[in-house]
């Protein structure tokens, strides 16, 4: 079931890392980044929440922020760096606010809907937990063993540990063809696989950087497609949603949510 929402809570503030002007602040579970100085901790908002359709005044009042062939979804963006999942509504643009009590759904007072993309069937699927045995490994060495090793001024190279893991049996595109994880894995296959390039928003084919094979794994989940399609991944992996232009934990993903699948 959606948590999908518009409703009132109260904003904590927090300082923006990368903007003198912003602010970060967090409404129920959202991050929003707002104006410096605008909100403080403790003020009650009204909050629309990305996949939010706009209409009247509200939607005036956001044009610059919103998406859709008739601009009016919100939807997450990054400012400076930072994630914003939605848009806090003033409160002059919200009739009765008052009368309103914390949490309350106020979608239909402010005639507000939630977009409803038409899925392709073959894209359409539910999230549903999946239980592996438990099994103890782990063989990925942190940076912080190796800080003793290093001195003042060494150039290094530094690359980001994406935890989250496929199953063995998950079917990549080479460059050689289709191979299970597991055979990349256990022949080090050194080619290249099918990859999406965030930046340059195309698909192309990406050098395979190191083989890694997880085994302290018990927290599967199952994506099951409409067609009957599976694919199990850890609650941690991240999957890359087009619509809202970032990638997402297997646990945070929502029913409804796109994601990129080649087949």
């Amino acid at each position: 079931m959606s948590n999908w929402k518009i409703f009132k809570t109260k904003i904590e503030v927090f300082t923006h890392p990368n903007a003198d002007a912003l602010n970060i602040g967090k409404v129920g579970t959202y991050q929003v980044v707002v104006q410096k100085g605008l909100y403080q901790t403790g003020d009650v908002v009204v909050f629309a929440p990305e996949k939010s359709i706009l209409t009247g005044d509200i939607k005036d009042a956001f044009q610059t922020y919103l998406a859709g062939p008739d601009n009016d979804r919100v939807k997450s963006i990054r400012l400076r760096g930072e994630l914003s999942c939605g848009i806090i509504i003033p409160k002059e643009l919200v009739p009765d606010f008052d009368k309103y009590e914390l949490d309350e759904d106020i979608s239909l007072a402010l005639g507000i809907t939630k977009y409803e993309p038409v899925i392709p069937a073959q894209l359409a699927g539910k999230v549903s937990a999946f239980d592996m045995p438990y099994i103890g490994k782990h063989d990925c060495e942190h940076a912080t063993v190796y800080v003793n090793d290093l001195v003042q001024g060494e150039r290094v190279v530094i690359s980001e540990k994406l935890h989250g893991c496929c199953d063995e049996n998950t079917i990549l595109i080479t460059e050689d063809g289709e191979k299970t994880i597991k055979e990349i894995c256990d022949t080090k296959y050194k080619g290249m696989v099918l990859s999406f390039d965030v930046d340059k928003e195309i698909v192309e084919y990406d050098k395979i950087i190191n083989h890694d094979i997880q085994e302290n794994i018990d927290n599967w989940f199952l994506i099951e497609l409409e067609d009957g399609t599976e694919i199990k991944l850890t609650d941690n992996h991240r999957v890359y949603l087009p619509e809202l232009n970032c990638y997402r934990a297997v646990s945070e993903i929502k029913e409804g949510d796109y994601f990129l699948l080649k087949r």
